[in-house]
């Protein structure tokens, strides 16, 4: 943040100097540089897996990703990843950041499974 709070105020400082590449050459470095925070932010960000009745929450840093369970044809939680899977053999895995001992787990799975077999029975 600070480098591109810098490269914006020489950019600006520079606006009088009539040196036009080096003034875009600034500001280039201040967006590339703010640009870096944010993917660094992203990049660092732990990401965790909210389950709830509707659906599966997969926070992101500019936006959730959204999974309703009409589209998840399997769930397993194990103590090291979350596995999705979805129709025509495609799954997505999630590596677990943190420990959860076995009887959570086993709670998480029966609660995906109570909500997978409603998706079944109204469908």
């Amino acid at each position: 943040m600070m480098q591109f709070l810098m490269f914006a105020v020489l950019g600006i400082m520079m606006l009088q100097s009539k040196m036009d590449f080096r003034n875009f050459t600034l500001f280039l470095w201040a967006i590339i540089c703010i640009l870096l925070l944010f993917t660094e932010r992203k990049i660092f960000h732990d990401a965790f897996l909210l389950v709830g009745k509707n659906s599966i929450t997969i926070p992101g840093y500019f936006s959730n990703k959204v999974i309703p369970w009409s589209v998840i044809e399997n769930i397993i939680v194990r103590p090291d990843f979350v596995t999705l899977y979805y129709p025509e053999n495609r799954y997505i895995q999630y590596e677990m950041l943190i420990e959860i001992n076995d009887v959570e787990i086993k709670k998480i799975n029966q609660f995906c499974q109570q909500q997978l077999e409603q998706k079944q029975i109204l469908n």
